[in-house]
């Protein structure tokens, strides 16, 4: 049974969901970006009963979980899992990681290597948008931001934001400087660093994380499988639950 829990980890609290019974193995899920743990819950509880120990975190910021001290960056998200990892003694994690929570995956695996027995990236994100789009996004936010402050502009505000993708922006206004940090950081020079087994899941219509990310991730990751979920986009893992389970479960066992 999925319980809910705290833990003070680097200074904050950090909450999170766990059933730690099962002894086939321990999984660690990542959430993405404005998501938090409970979005892994069914394929927590199916996994939990197919005898893993599960766990999942509300990264720092989201969910139930306090903001960061200080604008943070993909490395420090990884050290918080890694303190938190060390904090309960969990050795060999199976780590699985969502969009933004595959970034950090990225992270940890690679420069935390002994921690991690096998790696998941669902429809990952690490590779750095076009630099044209990142300057758009920058131009957009600084020529806009005294007009925009006016409160009848904000409808309008969101609106271009969406329109240049980047709605993430406005939704955390906490989190805009760690945002800003996470999203210049292209990840690709850490993926010939995984060492351990690797499946890459990704919808098939994934516009936010691209199945263009997934090749070029199965190419620079050494031991690494790719399997795409027909009719599926960014959230593949609940546009089709069945699936992704199904594929989880076969690569763990």
């Amino acid at each position: 049974m999925l319980e809910r829990k705290t833990l003070s980890v680097r200074g904050g609290l950090l909450s999170y969901l766990s059933d730690s019974v099962g002894g086939k193995g321990t999984l660690l899920f990542l959430h993405g970006w404005r998501s938090e743990a409970a979005v892994w819950q069914r394929a927590m509880q199916a996994l939990a009963e197919e005898g893993f120990a599960v766990y999942a975190l509300d990264l720092p910021g989201f969910g139930g979980s306090q903001n960061p001290s200080h604008a943070f960056s993909v490395r420090d998200y990884a050290e918080t899992v890694l303190a938190f990892v060390e904090k309960l003694g969990l050795g060999g994690v199976i780590l699985i990681g969502h969009s933004f929570g595959g970034r950090i995956a990225i992270v940890f695996a690679a420069e935390h290597a002994k921690h991690v027995s096998k790696l998941v990236l669902v429809d990952a994100a690490g590779i750095r948008l076009p630099s044209i789009h990142r300057e758009i996004i920058g131009f957009f936010a600084k020529i806009t931001k005294p007009l925009f402050s006016l409160s009848f502009m904000q409808g309008a505000r969101q609106m271009l934001y969406k329109s240049l993708g980047a709605d993430d922006y406005l939704a955390t206004p906490d989190l805009t400087e760690t945002f800003k940090l996470i999203i210049n950081e292209d990840l690709q020079r850490l993926l010939p660093e995984i060492s351990q087994e690797t499946l890459l899941i990704w919808g098939e219509y994934d516009a936010d994380t691209p199945i263009s990310f997934a090749t070029a991730m199965q190419k620079q990751i050494p031991h690494a499988e790719l399997a795409i979920i027909t009719d599926a986009k960014h959230f593949s893992f609940l546009d089709a639950p069945k699936k992704f389970i199904e594929l989880l479960t076969n690569f763990l066992t």
